[in-house]
């Protein structure tokens, strides 16, 4: 992402070193803008902002810390401004394209992946945080910034973000099950839940209510957003998709967001021509059963997985 031309510093000659100092870090500071704000689309707009107030303060770049570290702080407080904003809300998906980008690249940004939890539990559970708290959790225990760089890049001392980590950590535990096989991270979905989606693709298409309620955990939790619609337990999601769905012929595709099984459904109206985007639902595997299915068919959010918009009939 280079700096935007017409914004100060005027000397043009400060663009290359710029972009040599900021541009390794710029994939990493996306994931964190992120997980700051629970929005892809979000993120994005986050990072743009932090990148042009970088540039704009280049010129007083003194090296008291480094690179890295001051681009954290602006980030830092380019999210928490977005966040007073913004009423909270769930969690939006992340496209796994844009983290198979990341952890091909082999520097900064890969380790930002692997060594955080990515999964849409966990980052629903980081948005009961304060923005403080939720800061500190994600630069000392995501990204293993030491206690006095994180205290650096929120400009306080090294006590309070001691405290705000320890009242972090003890808010995750009661937000995330017990079980830490329910959200694992640091990896992507395995084979074996990847085939726990095409299965259940199958028997969405086959319509098989059998086979569905086998990979549907008893205590499923579903949310159907941004209408803030919850279903709880299998039963009464079976029984949902068949009283409520609406009219037409569906198909499936499977994609991936969060490092998780997805699912982009396609829906053809009554005599309509083809199949058109309807929703993209992640899916979360444990124990070879789905737990937890998020269905998003904000278009916005759906936009950013890169899928096509139409399906031709056959």
């Amino acid at each position: 992402m280079m700096p935007p031309r017409g914004t100060a510093p005027a000397d043009g000659n400060q663009r290359p070193a710029f972009v040599e100092s900021t541009e390794p870090y710029q994939r990493e500071l996306r994931l964190y803008c992120y997980r700051m704000c629970g929005s892809a689309a979000d993120a994005d707009d986050l990072l743009q902002e932090t990148m042009l107030r970088a540039w704009r303060a280049w010129p007083g770049f003194r090296a008291e810390s480094t690179v890295r570290t001051w681009l954290y702080r602006i980030a830092t407080n380019v999210c928490i401004a977005h966040l007073r904003r913004r009423d909270r809300r769930w969690p939006e998906p992340m496209p796994d394209r844009f983290l198979d980008t990341a952890m091909a690249d082999g520097g900064p940004a890969e380790q930002s992946v692997r060594r955080e939890t990515i999964e849409l539990t966990f980052l629903a559970a980081l948005q009961v945080l304060s923005t403080r708290q939720r800061a500190a959790l994600i630069l000392r225990d995501v990204l293993g910034l030491p206690a006095r760089e994180a205290a650096s890049v929120l400009g306080i001392t090294v006590t309070a973000v001691k405290s705000a980590l320890q009242r972090a950590r003890t808010a995750m535990r009661d937000a995330l099950a017990a079980d830490r096989s329910m959200w694992p991270a640091d990896r992507p979905a395995t084979a074996a839940q990847r085939e726990v989606a095409r299965r259940y693709v199958a028997a969405l298409e086959e319509r098989d209510a059998a086979a569905m309620a086998a990979l549907l955990h008893a205590d499923l939790k579903a949310a159907y957003l941004p209408r803030e619609l919850y279903v709880a337990g299998r039963q009464a999601f079976i029984e949902g998709i068949e009283r409520y769905a609406p009219a037409g012929e569906f198909r499936y595709v499977e994609t991936g967001a969060n490092m998780q099984p997805a699912i982009a459904v396609y829906l053809r109206a009554p005599g309509a021509p083809a199949y058109h985007l309807l929703s993209v639902a992640v899916l979360r595997v444990a124990g070879g059963q789905i737990v937890e299915i998020a269905d998003f068919s904000d278009p916005r959010v759906v936009r950013t997985f890169g899928l096509p918009a139409e399906l031709a009939s056959h």
